[in-house]
């Protein structure tokens, strides 16, 4: 089975596909991500894969079809 279509598990680290991102001049970085394992709240702290760097998320939201936010996911 592709791991893609898999069900992911809240209990497990986060992990996520990174599909695209954009700049906002207003809020600045945006990501769009499918959310595999784990789970995603305002205030964690993201690294990506290949960077030693970490990123505090600011703001979580589903577009369906317009910008939904929420305090975690």
């Amino acid at each position: 089975m592709n791991n893609l279509l898999s069900k992911g598990s809240r209990e497990l680290s986060s992990r996520a596909l990174l599909f695209d991102s954009w700049y906002d001049r207003y809020k600045g970085v945006a990501l769009l991500v499918a959310l595999q394992d784990g789970k995603l709240s305002v205030g964690d702290q993201i690294s990506l894969a290949h960077q030693d760097k970490s990123y505090e998320i600011k703001e979580i939201g589903i577009l369906s079809p317009f910008p939904t936010p929420l305090k975690s996911m």
